[in-house]
């Protein structure tokens, strides 16, 4: 009889061993498509910030026509002020959008 309770024990020992390594990969699937998509949806975001650079000739427009010296909107360009204030835009941008998902997904 005792043959057939280890059996029995031995047999859902590795029952249970098996479920909890399926319950883990499945787990490891999920974690991996959530990844995927929160890096795609960055991947896209970064695409669109580099698309839409016109800072610079933005700034030259409305520099010109408040009437700025040459000088000044020159030294402004070379520092890279537009470029910055662009970065510090779509930094803000990007919170923005992440504030609207749940605190439970951002903080994986």
């Amino acid at each position: 009889m005792q043959w057939l309770k280890d059996f029995v024990n031995g047999f859902f020992g590795y029952l249970m061993a098996g479920f909890l390594w399926l319950v883990e990969a499945i787990g490891q699937v999920i974690s991996y498509l959530a990844y995927t998509i929160y890096d795609g949806l960055l991947t896209v975001l970064y695409a669109f910030a580099n698309a839409v650079d016109f800072s610079a000739v933005m700034f030259n427009m409305s520099a010109q026509y408040a009437g700025l010296p040459t000088q000044l909107i020159w030294l402004i360009n070379a520092v890279n002020i537009p470029q910055s204030v662009t970065y510090v835009v779509t930094g803000i941008i990007i919170r923005m959008i992440l504030n609207i998902l749940p605190a439970a997904v951002t903080r994986i």
